[in-house]
């Protein structure tokens, strides 16, 4: 099998008119429903905003090259005080039994535009203390346990490393 890359991309670009969905668009998830002869996309939206909140948005398409956004809303949005609060990302999407099933990637603090130097530095990790007195207890003095502190992630799944089970930290 040899892919073509389609002459006429985008697909789907940016609108300007929706909020939600004015900066880009990308990482879709496809799917062909083969009763409605259409592609299902369900794409990650970003706003333009500071904190640089994703969203999912739904277009259709009967050819998979031309599609139309189902609403001016979108369908799925983060939360207001869960675990997806702050931004939703890469959606995942299988149909079982007639139901659509979606997972996704998401994050429970904003990260900002941080392809902008001064919006990345406003959104640095904030300190844990939890973790600060756990590496205080490994090195024994405050300038090392800070040093430690900031390279040691928190368990709340800043990073792909933990500190160890015994140090919780929560965000408030």
């Amino acid at each position: 099998m040899k892919l073509h890359r389609y002459k006429g991309n985008p697909i789907l670009s940016p609108y300007p008119g929706h909020p939600w969905e004015d900066l880009a668009v990308f990482n879709p998830a496809a799917w062909y429903d083969e009763k409605a002869k259409e592609v299902l996309l369900l794409y990650r939206a970003a706003e333009s905003g500071p904190e640089y909140k994703c969203y999912f948005g739904l277009a259709k398409s009967k050819d998979g090259f031309h599609f139309e956004r189902v609403s001016d809303q979108p369908v799925l949005s983060p939360s207001v005080e869960g675990f997806d609060g702050a931004t939703i990302q890469d959606p995942r999407m299988i149909k079982m039994d007639g139901w659509y099933c979606v997972t996704y990637a998401a994050r429970h603090f904003p990260f900002g535009q941080f392809w902008i130097p001064e919006v990345k530095r406003r959104y640095e990790r904030p300190d844990c203390p939890v973790r600060r007195r756990a590496a205080r207890r490994t090195t024994g003095d405050a300038a090392s346990s800070r040093a430690l502190a900031r390279a040691w992630p928190c368990a709340h799944g800043r990073a792909s490393e933990r500190p160890p089970p015994t140090t919780r930290c929560r965000l408030p």
